[in-house]
Parts: structure tokens; C-alpha cells; sequence
């Protein structure tokens, strides 16, 4: 994604819309992942306590 974003930087004159969407869509991005490590931390604080 980031590969696809420099070449647009670089390829095209910078349009404000261009990077409010790259920008929105980075941050959903790193929303899903924050959810899913959140997630995971869970599923692993659960089968800590079961194996206690």
C-alpha cells in the first residue's frame, strides 16, 4: 500500500482528496490490526489462566 502510494506521490500532481483518502484508509488499516492484536492478547490471557 505504501509502495502504491509513493508511485501516485510521484506520478501525479498532489491532490488533496488523493491523500485524505490514503489517509483514511491507512487508518482503518491500523484499526483492524489494533483489533485483532487486541484479540489475540485476550485469547492468550484466557489460556494463561487456564493453564494455571
Amino acid at each position: 500500500m505504501l509502495r502504491q502510494a509513493d508511485q501516485l506521490i510521484s506520478t501525479q500532481r498532489p491532490r488533496a482528496e488523493v491523500y485524505a483518502a490514503m489517509a483514511d484508509s491507512l487508518g482503518l488499516a491500523w484499526k483492524d490490526v489494533n483489533s485483532h492484536l487486541e484479540q489475540r492478547k485476550l485469547i492468550l490471557d484466557l489460556n494463561v489462566n487456564y493453564q494455571r
